[in-house]
């Protein structure tokens, strides 16, 4: 079993990450939404196992006090 931990937002399959979303009833992120909302983020975290995505979330933040995280999605095989 490898889990990892992707924080580079440009090695991602989008097409992996509209699956995760779809398993969870999230069939509206197309595949330049995703990469929109996620490169306007500030802090991403993919999580994949045997380098497939089963994970991720996304969060917006001043980098002081205040984070708003978006978007906590787990595939639903691994939840």
């Amino acid at each position: 079993m490898e889990i990892n931990k992707i924080s580079d937002f440009s090695k991602v399959n989008l097409s992996e990450m509209q699956v995760v979303y779809a398993s969870v009833g999230w069939t509206k992120h197309t595949a330049e939404v995703i990469k929109t909302v996620f490169e306007a983020s500030q802090v991403i975290a993919i999580v994949t196992y045997n380098d497939r995505i089963i994970g991720f979330e996304r969060a917006m933040t001043d980098g002081i006090f205040n984070a708003a995280i978006y978007d906590v999605v787990v595939h639903q095989k691994y939840q």
